[in-house]
């Protein structure tokens, strides 16, 4: 079985790393061990997905039980050490820019200053992480620990590049017991664990109180319902339409889609991901739901309405009196907008659910070293790590629970009003139905929904056209799985 690329492009490191923290190149190489990777010739798509196959053939790629301990390895962890007593090697792959970045640098310090056992060098992926980290699958020089987005485990840990934890877990109990298990999960590929989180986002609804209170509307409370929601969305597009004032933006953005999908027992692959579920009614009365807002009511901003902004600046502008989108846009809504903004949660359909997605790191299968690979991801499964994550990088979606409820998370701002929402949401957070070749799925799935929301098609054609565009890319998908 060969991988299958995902043809993400680094467009997730901007959703959960919000504030950028840049270093001076050579004051990196100065100051740390760190070590950039250097700069392979780019290969074409079609040249690293055959070497890629013939990579994970390498690796005796299977998923269950020959990836079970340490992919495949036998033994208990230990303490890993090398031969000799000598320190055992280990290279810990990271990106080169972003919030992550010094908190990176500095927890691999701490783990080498702290013990004796393992010796840890960081390298830095320059440029657009995943396109370097698929050539040096191609290579077979993985590094021993990699950072690793969640959207990424269905492509890799399949393939046997990523090694699952549980065996591990298993043997050194409580490990990762303190991640907050919406965040773990995002990690779990066919029952497994492949990876350790450190930050995880959720996706709530900011909303400008001072249109609401132009309008007399209260601000919606922590359980509200789709049927409040219209309510509300009408009375303050009532009270803004002389000013060209929205209830609402963003639903139509891809993420806040998912969350109305889901609300209504709806989404667009199967549990098992094998079949495209996009068509089905529960699906187009999702669909329709945000469609209605757009065209029938018109309390919802459409495309054209936006003329050409994106739906947070319409939402900073003052246009729209509430938008739906991710936490890590919190910080830099609050600093954006000239109005009262708070955090409420989602209104919830037939049930209550909302978005996660989470950056983290994850073992190479590869590695010669796995017990002591083991012993770097449980640091980086500690509370230490997730305030240093919080405090050196600034991020303030963590991914560990004690951080999560600590009083002094939201200490530092700005922040909007209520910013613990966003950490409350993560307890009825899902992630999407990740798989192999997902964004090539999504984006002809979005192709086709973008011409709901400009009214250029109804949702059933549109859905019915979306089913046909993504059919043969997951059945290609599910062919090389098996």
């Amino acid at each position: 079985m060969g991988v299958i690329l995902s043809q993400t492009t680094g467009e997730m490191a901007s959703e959960t790393r919000s504030t950028p923290v840049r270093q001076r190149r050579g004051e990196m190489m100065s100051k740390t061990m760190s070590k950039t990777v250097s700069k392979r010739d780019g290969a074409a798509a079609g040249a690293i997905r055959r070497r890629l196959g013939r990579r994970a053939a390498l690796l005796g790629a299977a998923l269950g039980g020959a990836m079970a301990i340490a992919g495949g390895r036998s033994g208990a962890p230990s303490q890993g050490s090398a031969a000799g007593g000598q320190p055992a090697p280990l290279t810990f792959l990271s990106r080169d820019a972003g919030s992550d970045l010094e908190p990176y640098k500095q927890r691999v310090e701490k783990f080498n200053a702290r013990q004796s056992r393992v010796r840890v060098t960081h390298e830095l992926a320059t440029g657009n992480f995943l396109q370097k980290f698929q050539t040096l699958v191609a290579a077979g020089t993985l590094p021993d620990v990699t950072y690793m987005h969640s959207e990424n485990v269905p492509t890799f840990a399949p393939a046997g590049v990523l090694a699952s934890l549980d065996g591990f877990a298993r043997k050194d109990r409580g490990a990762l017991d303190g991640l907050v298990p919406a965040a773990l999960e995002t990690y779990r590929w066919k029952g497994a664990i492949f990876g350790v989180p450190d930050v995880a986002t959720s996706l709530v609804m900011y909303v400008n109180r001072s249109l609401f209170t132009r309008a007399g509307v209260p601000v919606p409370g922590e359980r509200w319902t789709w049927a409040d929601y219209v309510a509300t969305v009408q009375r303050l597009t009532n009270a803004g339409r002389a000013d060209g004032v929205f209830g609402a933006t963003g639903y139509e953005d891809n993420f806040p889609r998912f969350t109305v999908l889901w609300q209504n027992d709806a989404d667009i692959l199967s549990r098992d991901r094998t079949q495209v579920t996009i068509d089905r009614p529960e699906a187009i009365e999702a669909l329709t739901w945000i469609a209605d807002q757009m065209h029938r009511l018109r309390v919802h901003a459409t495309p054209a309405d936006r003329q050409g902004k994106g739906t947070e600046a319409f939402f900073l502008e003052g246009k729209a009196a509430m938008l739906p989108s991710i936490s890590s846009r919190m910080g830099i809504i609050a600093r954006g907008a000239q109005f009262d903004v708070e955090v409420v949660h989602l209104p919830q359909g037939k049930r209550r659910v909302t978005r996660t997605a989470c950056g983290g790191t994850a073992m190479c299968r590869a590695t010669k070293h796995p017990e002591a690979a083991w012993e770097l991801e449980k640091f980086f499964a500690t509370d230490e790590f997730q305030w240093l994550i919080t405090k050196a990088g600034g991020i303030i979606f963590p991914a560990h629970k004690s951080v999560v409820h600590a009083p002094e998370l939201f200490a530092a701002g700005p922040f909007p009003r209520s910013p613990k929402v966003t950490v409350d949401a993560l307890a009825y957070a899902r992630t999407e139905p990740y798989t192999p070749r997902y964004i090539e799925l999504t984006g002809a799935m979005n192709a086709e929904l973008n011409r709901i929301w400009s009214g250029e098609s109804s949702v059933k054609d549109a859905v019915t056209r979306a089913r046909a565009a993504m059919e043969p890319i997951l059945a290609e998908v599910v062919a090389q799985m098996k």
